[in-house]
């Protein structure tokens, strides 16, 4: 993948690479709006701030926009370096533990405790 040239800090964090990003500022603007509540009100009441159902779901919304986002910028990133595009990712979950271990002799489940 080609690197992107560094251009300012402002313009590398809130655009793709060939121009401003509306899910980029976005999202900027909600982490700067939230981090500053945040150190204001916990310096103020030496409490942690609890903020509402509404906001932490708006935020959320605003945080799936931006990873919504990287799909389609990835490809175009990939299309111009004339790279393939990455195989889809599947997702294990580990096994759970039920309390028995498997006994690699006879192939059987052995409980524990």
């Amino acid at each position: 993948m080609p690197v992107k040239a560094h251009q300012s800090f402002f313009r590398d964090i809130l655009s793709d690479g060939s121009s401003y990003s509306v899910q980029r500022i976005q999202t900027f603007a909600w982490n700067l709006v939230l981090g500053v509540y945040f150190i204001i009100y916990t310096v103020n009441s030496k409490t942690m701030p609890e903020f509402s159902d509404t906001l932490l779901f708006l935020a959320g919304i605003s945080s799936a926009s931006y990873l919504g986002s990287k799909v389609p910028e990835n490809k175009l990133l990939q299309a111009q370096a004339g790279q393939p595009p990455a195989p889809p990712v599947t997702v294990v979950a580990p096994p759970v533990n039920t309390g028995e271990i498997a006994s690699p002799v006879t192939n059987t489940n052995i409980a524990v405790g």
